[in-house]
């Protein structure tokens, strides 16, 4: 998998860096649910390190991988990930990141603030011409604070292939009346990493129907009764490599 050295030698195994000189603004746990991007990987490593150490965090950058090449549940590896990110961390802060997402602007925080509130840290992507496609957008970049993600039970674990968890999680903000915070669209800057397009992977017709139940399945669909078991960790220099069985045969 990928590693830089050079100016990250002060990280220490398995991602992880806080500050020594004060207190840290916050305990974070970088999620990247990861499939096949070892190029995007290895930039994003080089990228947002030094950018996080100069935001003063106590963070570890957290890769989650789905076992095998069965059909891809993105939900699914990121809920695993939190789970067991939670047996062996303390954290407040969960930040779910999208691999090809490259931040423009350090007064964009990586932090979840002193309140439950989520907040959609990406809503203004060159993509999308800077700006945020549609309101519901929670996808790219996400930081949750850890007791409103249990509140809402985590992503729902239903939406194989590409696409559909994302909304799923907005309708869950919505049903807990979690108002969903953004910086503005000068600060909330991301360059997206090229790459061939996932939307032929993506299954349409199973997506829009369990949009349409979302809220009602959140009570029973999501970190409480997923599926899994947990194949490998490697703590490398920059990032600590989960790789998760999440039972295919569901699909």
């Amino acid at each position: 998998m990928a590693e830089t050295s050079g100016e990250n030698h002060d990280v220490e195994l398995g991602g992880h860096w806080s500050p020594r000189d004060c207190l840290a603004r916050s305990r974070v746990i970088i999620i990247i649910p990861y499939r096949d991007r070892l190029d995007h990987l290895k930039r994003w490593l080089h990228h947002y390190h030094p950018i996080l150490k100069r935001q003063l965090l106590d963070y570890r950058v957290v890769v989650t991988e789905q076992y095998g090449n069965g059909i891809f549940n993105k939900g699914r590896i990121m809920n695993a990930a939190f789970l067991e990110c939670r047996k062996a961390y303390r954290f407040d802060c969960v930040i779910f990141h999208d691999v090809d997402m490259l931040l423009e602007n350090d007064l964009n925080m990586y932090v979840c603030g002193n309140d439950t509130t989520p907040k959609h840290l990406s809503p203004a992507v060159d993509q999308f011409h800077y700006k945020l496609f549609y309101l519901g957008l929670v996808g790219g970049v996400l930081a949750i604070p850890v007791n409103t993600f249990v509140k809402v039970n985590g992503y729902s674990n239903q939406f194989w292939g590409w696409g559909g968890e994302d909304d799923d999680m907005w309708e869950r903000f919505v049903a807990v009346n979690a108002t969903v915070k953004r910086p503005p669209l000068t600060i909330g800057r991301y360059t997206m990493n090229k790459h061939a397009s996932r939307r032929g992977q993506a299954n349409y017709t199973m997506i829009y129907p369990l949009l349409k139940t979302s809220r009602s399945r959140m009570r029973s669909d999501g970190l409480n009764n997923i599926s899994y078991s947990l194949v490998t960790v490697k703590l490398h220099r920059l990032y600590t490599h989960l790789v998760f069985d999440v039972d295919t045969s569901a699909s």
